[in-house]
């Protein structure tokens, strides 16, 4: 079951993330980790079609603004291309997401993008109080500031039509859509 209508939004880590450390430890300090809370990195992979490009998934229990650990898990991707450095990025968690349990990355790869640009798609296992399902995230790199951002206004145009959501129909989604 999808979560409908299912708005995911990536918050992006500044200073930390740029002295981001390739040990526990290092990923930590890149992401708003509450002290005593849970904290999973994934090995890092990497993404065919993009070559020099690299992803880690994290889970982890949030410490919000007021200090207080958020009730549920997040998660969030670390993001590392060839002479740029390290993006750490809360995926599930921030922002306007309706998803307040994060339960893992469950497919994550390269969408059609418009020239000059790259874009990722991540889908997450997610659920609410009363509902599970998957979520949508679409990261897009613009060629010339090299960070990437959200594009939640498509990802939510893309989960609209479809029933399941998987990468490969996220792709012809896309395709379909013209974007």
């Amino acid at each position: 079951m999808r979560l409908a209508g299912l708005c995911v939004a990536a918050v992006i880590l500044g200073g930390a993330a740029a002295a981001l450390a390739r040990d526990d430890a290092g990923l930590r300090a890149a992401f708003p980790v509450a002290p005593d809370g849970p904290f999973v990195a994934a090995p890092a992979v990497r993404l065919a079609g993009q070559p020099g490009l690299t992803l880690r998934s994290i889970r982890f229990r949030q410490l919000l603004p007021d200090g207080r650990p958020r009730a549920v898990l997040s998660c969030g991707v670390v993001l590392e291309a060839r002479r740029r450095p390290p993006q750490a990025m809360v995926t599930i968690g921030e922002g306007r997401t309706e998803v307040p349990h994060c339960h893992r990355l469950r497919e994550a790869g390269i969408l059609p993008s418009p020239a000059g640009t790259a874009r990722l798609g991540l889908i997450y296992e997610a659920s609410s109080p009363n509902a599970e399902g998957r979520a949508l995230v679409i990261l897009r790199r613009d060629g010339a500031a090299g960070s990437w951002n959200t594009e939640d206004d498509l990802a939510d145009q893309v989960e609209q039509r479809l029933p399941v959501l998987t990468l490969a129909r996220v792709r012809a989604r896309l395709r379909a859509l013209g974007r």
